[in-house]
């Protein structure tokens, strides 16, 4: 086996053991404390896990937060900015490509989505994010005329495998109904599958 392949499997069961062990829906429900340690001791004790492991998982969780959050600063668009026509009705299936970075050419970081005739904001979009994808230059690609899907605007059918849903209603009330692309970190779509 590779060396690389390798670090990264390394890497993929490190993840999961975070999320494995201390997932995040049960941390909705817990008040933790203020201070970073304390809050990981607390953590510790209640799901039984080393305290190093606990302040990882912390840290890890508010690192996400805190990227969501610049995403929506950076991104997003008030809802005013809507041009004032009928919404275009989608036709077609959504056409999928895939922004990959250096340093993981087996999956794309970005999925770039964009629908012949438009979107339809009114209902959710049903997306196949296990399959391959096309290569797309992030170049060409602005995400002034686009919107960032983030992970609380998807939702994972259960009876389908390698999909999610993404509530357009959501996107559009933060981007208005004019983004003629979306932008699909595959970070989000991890986080709402392990979240």
């Amino acid at each position: 086996m590779p060396e690389l392949f390798r670090q990264m499997q390394e890497a993929d069961a490190d993840r999961f053991s975070l999320y494995a062990g201390i997932p995040f829906f049960m941390l909705e429900s817990i008040p933790l404390p203020a201070a970073e340690e304390e809050a990981a001791g607390q953590l510790a004790a209640i799901f039984q896990v080393p305290p190093e492991f606990a302040l990882q998982r912390l840290r890890q969780i508010q690192e996400r937060i805190a990227g969501a959050e610049f995403l929506a600063a950076a991104f997003t668009y008030p809802a005013a900015t809507q041009e004032a026509h009928l919404p275009i009705t989608a036709n077609s299936e959504p056409v999928i490509r895939g922004i990959y970075g250096l340093e993981d050419l087996s999956r794309p970081h970005t999925l770039v989505i964009t629908q012949r005739g438009g979107f339809d904001w009114e209902s959710p979009l049903l997306i196949d994010v296990d399959g391959y994808f096309k290569s797309v230059d992030s170049q060409p690609h602005s995400y002034r005329d686009g919107a960032v899907v983030r992970s609380g605007d998807l939702k994972i059918p259960r009876n389908r495998a390698g999909y999610v849903t993404i509530d357009m209603g959501r996107v559009a009330s933060r981007h208005g109904q004019t983004a003629n692309r979306l932008f699909l970190p595959m970070e989000a779509v991890d986080d709402a599958i392990n979240f």
